[in-house]
């Protein structure tokens, strides 16, 4: 008894709250397979709010919780809602950010090259590009239907994780991509592209990168 008593009293410091966000992130990444950075979130938010409240005890029927979100998100999902098998995608690289390197790499790279003013570029949706670890929405949509100035998500061989470039140019239906903060088009084409981007959210997309680097998967 003095045992159990003794692991209840660590689960409700910050250490064992810690231990306790950890493991979930175990069984989210390696037993359910989860690359949703929803569930992650959800999961730390979830956490902190019951450790909160003092309420530790009920923890393990709040993870019970969120492994029934995530089938039910398998089985209905974010996804289906946005006709795309990636409806949320964290930005793991810098190639769109806006800072001191954007009045060149953007702006007079596509006024110079490809004829557009800056108020049109201004116009393009996602104007002011987006951060590593800001979380895209992504929506679904036909090859066809895509439009210079979007911002686009898609696959190229050779790598697992997937590009969230712009739009630069469509010639004879062949995507251009570029990065805002890029000095030059990208050398790659798209083979599979899971949608646009139509929503940013600032942020939410760290605590699924720091788990990446620590544990390095």
């Amino acid at each position: 008894m003095k045992i159990k008593k003794r692991i209840e009293k660590f689960f409700q410091t910050w250490p064992g709250v810690i231990i306790y966000i950890l493991f979930g992130f175990l069984i989210l990444y390696f037993i359910l397979g989860s690359t949703n950075i929803i569930f992650y979130v959800l999961l730390i938010v979830v956490t902190l709010v019951v450790y909160k409240l003092g309420e530790t005890d009920i923890m393990a029927y709040i993870y019970l919780g969120i492994i029934a979100a995530l089938l039910l998100n398998k089985a209905l999902g974010l996804g289906f809602l946005l006709n795309t098998d990636l409806p949320v995608v964290a930005v793991v690289s810098d190639s769109m950010t806006h800072d001191s390197l954007v009045e060149k790499n953007h702006y007079q790279f596509i006024e110079k090259n490809l004829g557009y003013s800056r108020e049109e570029i201004d116009s393009w949706p996602i104007k002011n590009g987006f951060l590593r670890g800001d979380v895209l929405v992504v929506k679904g949509v036909t090859k066809e239907d895509l439009k210079v100035g979007e911002v686009v998500v898609y696959d190229i061989k050779g790598q697992d994780t997937p590009i969230v470039h712009r739009i630069v140019k469509i010639e004879d239906g062949q995507l251009t991509t570029k990065g805002d903060h890029n000095p030059s088009y990208d050398p790659w084409k798209p083979i599979k592209i899971h949608g646009k981007a139509i929503f940013v959210i600032p942020y939410l997309g760290w605590p699924k990168l720091l788990f990446t680097q620590i544990f390095g998967v």
